[in-house]
């Protein structure tokens, strides 16, 4: 019942946020490949392959350090802007999006008060924490290594010392139609400063 209705929820989400957020730059009716890069999604895969059963899934691994680096520099980001907007309810509501685990722990304050059993402390802002989690989204990942689905795994570090080899791979792995000039456009991409 809960992973049907986390489905129908994702489902929604794909219909307004998703398309709103990620797939925006699209012609209105494009029925091509589009993908998204996000490591928190490797948590919720289950349920985005109910969605999008046919998916394609490319891993693309990065060194732990790599991993660490993003993941604080979002949080102090993130954590600077809540911030500068800690009235506002709407923008609280929407950083429990971005934070879930914090949006958790203000509830069970009210409701336990020994919060540190219920729901261990977790920090983007701690090394080891963010660490740990890189672990959970590369094991994670894996489980789908050798799945139905139709998955490829790359480097990060390869796309960007050798982006053309890099986005060739893909689309060979992938079996992806793109001409040399698309695939051009993407080695654009990676190699811009």
């Amino acid at each position: 019942m809960y992973a049907q209705r986390s489905v129908e929820t994702i489902v929604r989400a794909s219909r307004s946020t998703l398309k709103q957020d990620y797939l925006s730059s699209l012609p209105e009716n494009y029925s091509g490949h589009w993908g998204w890069k996000d490591p928190r999604n490797s948590l919720t895969l289950p349920y985005w392959l109910e969605v999008f059963p046919s998916a394609h899934l490319l891993h693309v691994t990065r060194e732990v350090e790599g991993v660490v680096t993003s993941l604080m520099t979002r949080a102090q980001a993130q954590s600077h802007e809540v911030k500068t907007v800690r009235g506002s309810l709407w923008k609280r509501l929407e950083q429990a999006v971005y934070d879930p685990k914090a949006a958790v722990r203000a509830v069970q304050r009210r409701l336990f008060k020994d919060t540190k059993k219920v729901f261990p402390r977790f920090s983007m802002l701690n090394r080891e924490d963010c660490i740990r989690l890189s672990e959970i989204y590369f094991c994670e990942c894996m489980r789908y290594s050798e799945s139905e689905y139709n998955y490829a795994e790359i480097s990060y570090e390869e796309i960007i010392t050798a982006p053309e080899l890099s986005i060739r791979k893909i689309v060979e792995t992938l079996q992806l139609d793109a001409d040399e000039a698309a695939i051009l456009q993407a080695v654009k991409f990676v190699s811009r400063p």
